[in-house]
């Protein structure tokens, strides 16, 4: 949309003045002085609308003031709308609209549009209302949209305007009640070295000389039938009170080959997507609860871009574009770099926005900091729809679990459960 946006009324126009000119003109020619007056009214009239509406708008100053902030869906969230006219012309009214848009995940009691009358020069009025939030989501309100014009209604201006200080909410995933007696299990069974933390002896960190308390399990042989020498090896740590979570989106995507437009083709399966996303964040919650780090990873998004050769021509006529989606950066939070709680999950998990884009991750990011990262979950909607299996060979199964949405007939060899045999469920 444009910055601003003439919605005046023919009558309110510079043409308008030009055209009751004439008129008067008309009229005093023939020497009818009662249409003359009536012609000069209407002039005088739309000249008026027309300057009052085109200047209604201006040194308008408005704030919604409301900080950054994240709540979970079925809250309240206070919000006041504070507008100030700078100009010597008040003005008679005043549309404030914010942004709207589809699937949003806030909604007003009074709705997104609020009117002022009467707002005279210097004044300051406040709106205050409140948010109430629906589902999971993004709210970016960093611009709203004013309406104003002449009394009449005749002379009417729309105008987008930025905010200086713009507001996001982040709706995180509904809360549901979760059993963390299977994560903290996995813990507390972890063979605890002297600073909480065990030896992944899948991860081979660097060889030095033997001494007489090492375990001789740690000698490296080969080095000793070589060398004669006895040298030790020493492995990678992990935090036994920490658990990542690696997010596999891709494993949600559909492909719908029989769609009869290729522009429907790829789907994904929202419910269980949002299932996944509410438990992952309640167990958030609840680890923390536990005094238990925890760390995310969520896959680098691209357009999926469809093989349009296994479509009818029907459907390749009608396609706009081979490409779904949009492209988004991946993101790795890990176990121990939360300084606030579970904030920063909690809003990446609003954040997600899934429409069936190619999802990938980077291996080599996960060889660099497999060592930091504590108990592994990988989570996808079943096993036999996990793609990203080149990450399989990296994990151990010492420390890796499957959690799905579904059962499956291939689990790689890993434990696998489902996250609804880890919910809580109440009548």
């Amino acid at each position: 949309m444009k910055n601003k946006k003439n919605l005046s009324s023919a009558f309110a126009s510079p043409w308008a003045v030009l055209v009751f000119f004439f008129l008067i003109l008309v009229s005093a020619y023939f020497a009818l002085f009662s249409l003359t007056v009536f012609f000069f009214f209407l002039m005088c009239m739309a000249g008026f609308t027309a300057i009052w509406g085109r200047y209604a708008l201006k040194k308008i100053e408005i704030e919604v003031l409301s900080a950054d902030c994240g709540d979970y869906p079925g809250r309240k969230i206070p919000i006041r709308i504070q507008l100030k006219n700078q100009k010597l012309l008040p003005l008679v009214w005043l549309n404030v609209r914010l942004k709207e848009g589809e699937g949003c995940p806030v909604r007003s009691e009074d709705g997104f549009c609020f009117t002022f009358s009467w707002i005279f020069s210097g004044t300051t009025l406040e709106y205050p209302t409140y948010f109430e939030t629906i589902h999971r989501g993004v709210y970016n309100l960093d611009e709203v949209f004013l309406e104003s014009g002449d009394g009449f209604g005749l002379g009417v201006f729309e105008k987008r305007m930025p905010l200086r200080n713009p507001s996001l909410f982040h709706i995180y995933p509904e809360l549901r009640p979760v059993k963390t007696d299977y994560f903290l299990k996995q813990i507390y069974e972890a063979d605890a070295g002297s600073r909480g933390n065990y030896e992944d002896l899948t991860l081979l960190k660097s060889i030095r000389d033997y001494q007489t308390t090492d375990s001789f399990k740690k000698i490296n042989w080969r080095i000793y039938a070589r060398r004669q020498e006895l040298r030790t090896n020493v492995y990678e740590l992990i935090q036994p009170k920490a658990s990542f979570f690696i997010l596999d989106l891709a494993s949600y995507q559909m492909i719908d080959r029989q769609a009869l437009a290729i522009a429907d083709a790829v789907t994904w399966q929202k419910e269980k997507l949002e299932d996944m996303l509410s438990f992952l964040g309640s167990l958030f919650v609840a680890l923390q609860e536990e005094d238990m780090n925890c760390g995310l990873w969520l896959p680098e998004q691209k357009p999926y871009i469809l093989d349009v050769t296994r479509f009818t021509q029907s459907q390749k006529r009608t396609a706009r574009s081979r490409s779904i989606g949009k492209e988004l950066l991946g993101s790795m939070i890990l176990p121990d770099s939360l300084q606030t709680g579970v904030t920063p999950l909690l809003s990446k998990l609003a954040e997600i926005d899934y429409h069936g884009e190619y999802a990938f991750f980077n291996r080599d990011e996960l060889l660099a900091k497999k060592s930091a990262l504590g108990r592994i979950y990988l989570l996808a909607s079943s096993p036999e729809k996990v793609t990203c299996k080149n990450l399989l060979p990296i994990l151990s199964d010492r420390n890796f679990t499957l959690l799905c949405n579904e059962d499956g007939k291939e689990s790689y060899g890993y434990p696998m459960l489902k996250i609804s045999d880890l919910m809580i469920h109440t009548l």
